[in-house]
């Protein structure tokens, strides 16, 4: 079920994205340098900040607990399976201005929306009529109305975006471990827990920055990882195969069986293993995620010579 919350967002800093300092100050920072609303008092707002980040937090380790539920799947050979993946990255943490949104802040205020436990794929128009794909699983958080310097948003998970062109005003997407700020373009950004994050350009430019300020500008139909030791290389992709999952499809070209299904466990929000000796394995094609994860693990099987089974709670492929 999808829930949504409200923030203040004011005028932000002039870095893309800079290390803060710990990760409470972070978000109490993020409170009163850009949400307080005029005239409020100090002590006040960082005194509830605090107790509604506490209580968050808590309210959030104890959902995770409940939703988190592990699969092993052993023996899956073959590059004939049809299944399609994407996505990877990190939790926000460490917020300043210009930086990323932590997962874990408390209650937003208004003139801004938390969007999060989103349904299957949530198409979203922003202020300034920019258009957001939010995929499953994934958490958002953007203004009401936008700041007249920057477009601001902050990203958990993967959003696919057509961004309306403002040479005024950057649009910059933040995630833990990189900033993408563009001025008009179409792009996907992933940056799921535990995982790389990815940038795939569908047309216009970016510039992706990363904690260590090292940045690098993409041209359409290029992928770029980002991970805590920062920018990787560039690889030249077909990028309409990445953001087939807005309609719930996702293509794979090769990529291990390990990647697969850690993507998989992200989208569904499950956690998904595999034997040592199959994790390097490449698989190509289609995976429709219409269905629930037990019917993706079926279709997964029928190309197996095993079966789905449960143990303790536990599904998985043998």
């Amino acid at each position: 079920m999808e829930k949504e919350k409200t923030t203040n967002q004011g005028k932000s800093g002039s870095s893309v994205f800079s290390p803060g300092a710990d990760k409470v100050e972070s978000k109490l920072h993020f409170v009163w340098d850009e949400c307080q609303p005029p005239r409020m008092d100090a002590g006040q707002v960082w005194a509830k900040t605090a107790e509604k980040i506490r209580e968050h937090e808590e309210q959030e380790a104890a959902r995770r607990s409940r939703n988190r539920r592990r699969l092993f799947l052993r023996g899956l050979w073959g590059a004939a399976v049809m299944v399609a993946l994407l996505l990877g990255g990190y939790v926000f943490r460490q917020w300043q201005p210009g930086e990323a949104l932590p997962s874990s802040v408390g209650p937003c205020m208004e003139n801004s929306v938390c969007l999060e436990g989103v349904d299957g794929v949530r198409l979203v128009m922003l202020a300034d009529s920019s258009r957001m794909w939010v995929n499953e699983g994934s958490r958002v958080v953007y203004p009401r109305v936008f700041a007249q310097e920057r477009r601001e948003i902050f990203v958990e998970g993967e959003v696919y975006l057509e961004v309306t062109r403002d040479e005024a005003r950057p649009f910059v997407v933040h995630t833990d471990a990189f900033a993408v700020e563009v001025l008009g373009t179409s792009f996907d950004v992933k940056a799921y827990e535990d995982a790389p994050g990815a940038v795939v350009l569908v047309e216009g430019s970016v510039r992706v920055e990363d904690a260590q300020r090292q940045s690098v500008i993409m041209q359409p139909d290029e992928c770029l990882e980002v991970d805590e030791a920062g920018i990787g290389t560039k690889e030249k992709v077909d990028a309409q195969a990445y953001i087939r999952w807005v309609h719930k499809v996702w293509v794979l070209e090769g990529k291990p069986l390990r990647e697969v299904l850690q993507d998989l466990g992200a989208y569904y929000g499950v956690e998904i293993g595999c034997d040592g000796a199959v994790a390097g394995e490449p698989f190509y094609g289609k995976l429709y995620l219409d269905g629930d994860v037990r019917q993706v693990l079926e279709a997964i099987r029928l190309t197996l010579p095993g079966e789905v089974g449960k143990d303790d709670g536990a599904i998985y492929i043998k």
